[in-house]
């Protein structure tokens, strides 16, 4: 049976490899590590794994995780700052059309009435 410093040595080389792959540190990688059946592991090193392996393997998580959360969220943010400026582009685009399609139409509007014979009646002044 292997000692606790060399069951402690074999979980900070498990938690350091999770730490550099971004993958969960497991007490099964542990018992392979140690060439130890589950069940054995479990009997006789239970405190090792409560008090010393499982603190640590949550804190390799939750700082991975945020890790992946923060890469995630920039890659988000990327994303819709694109988005935004492709959209800002098109409302310029569109804004400009209609003031053009306007202009047309108000002179479409005269030369029509000109052709009709429209006169224009001049606002009452007051």
């Amino acid at each position: 049976m292997p000692t606790n410093s060399q069951v402690k040595q074999a979980m900070d080389e498990v938690l350091a490899e999770a730490a550099r792959t971004g993958r969960a540190a497991t007490i099964t990688a542990v018992e392979r590590r140690l060439g130890l059946r589950h069940a054995t592991f479990y009997r006789h090193y239970k405190p090792l794994i409560t008090d010393y392996f499982r603190p640590k393997a949550q804190v390799s998580t939750a700082s991975t995780s945020t890790a992946a959360a923060e890469e995630t969220d920039h890659k988000t943010m990327t994303r819709l700052r694109q988005e935004n400026t492709e959209l800002r582009k098109l409302v310029n685009i569109y804004a400009e059309t209609i003031r053009q399609l306007t202009l047309r139409a108000d002179h479409l509007e005269k030369a029509l009435e000109a052709q009709a014979g429209v006169t224009p009646l001049r606002p009452l002044r007051q």
